[in-house]
């Protein structure tokens, strides 16, 4: 027990390395951000940047845009069917051009990144 004790406050790792100064510690605990308050409680804001975090997050923002899109397309159409989804039509079509670019960038620049073939045409693999 006294020699776990004695393990627990030595300031020195398994390897002996040299042990760090408290300066340094608080230096980096002093740069980190807290996104709490003062009196510790947690704002909208403290729970909208952990929720931006997540993996949900960019599709929930995708279906509230599509679902933005599709009201203003309503308001501007006032009723008219016709006119509303001609409008709809030209934003699928613009949206499937720009995903079609995106994508054909994207495969430009990964395809750049490969690794070049040898002599005989194959991969070097080690």
């Amino acid at each position: 027990m006294a020699s776990a004790k004695n393990n627990s406050n030595s300031k020195t790792n398994k390897q002996g390395s040299k042990p760090r100064s408290k300066s340094s510690i608080t230096s980096k605990k002093a740069n980190q951000q807290t996104y709490v308050n003062e009196d510790n409680t947690v704002s909208f804001a403290d729970l909208f940047h952990a929720f931006s975090k997540t993996k949900a997050f960019r599709f929930i923002v995708i279906i509230l845009a599509i679902a933005a899109v599709f009201c203003i397309d309503l308001l501007v159409s006032m009723n008219s069917y016709d006119l509303f989804f001609t409008i709809l039509g030209f934003e699928i079509i613009t949206v499937a051009l720009v995903w079609v670019v995106r994508i054909a960038l994207g495969s430009s620049k990964s395809s750049k990144n490969l690794p070049t073939s040898g002599p005989e045409g194959t991969n070097n693999v080690s």
